[in-house]
């Protein structure tokens, strides 16, 4: 959980180091990571007690969303660095489909075996 937090919050602080414009659009994105974050920490406590990461992933997936449309904004902008914030934007985005997959596939699997052992719910 600290390493999903941390890359974001490095990656983030990276791009507002280079592209920080402070506009209103820049300040809805950043708003959007920062409730991304809250929903993430909100889902820590059921991610500990009953290994369930849907809350977390959620929260993830709306914090890195609005990442990849901050490297897409970077990236119709600034001409000089469009493969670099391209690849960025591509790379977050195909690992959250991953992310995402993994986490259903979890849940689907936790689900299949508390369908035959409802004892262990």
């Amino acid at each position: 959980m600290f390493f999903g937090i941390w890359w974001a919050w490095v990656n983030f602080t990276w791009f507002a180091s280079a592209y920080d414009v402070d506009d209103l659009l820049y300040r809805f994105f950043t708003f959007v990571q920062i409730i991304g974050v809250l929903i993430l920490a909100a889902g820590v406590e059921s991610a500990f007690t009953a290994g369930n990461f849907t809350v977390m992933t959620i929260g993830y997936v709306v914090m890195r969303v609005a990442m990849v449309a901050q490297w897409l904004r970077a990236a119709s902008s600034d001409p000089a660095a469009r493969p670099a914030a391209l690849r960025y934007a591509a790379c977050i985005s195909i690992l959250l489909a991953v992310l995402v997959t993994f986490d259903e596939l979890r849940r689907d699997r936790r689900d299949r075996r508390l369908h035959r052992d409802p004892a262990a719910a």
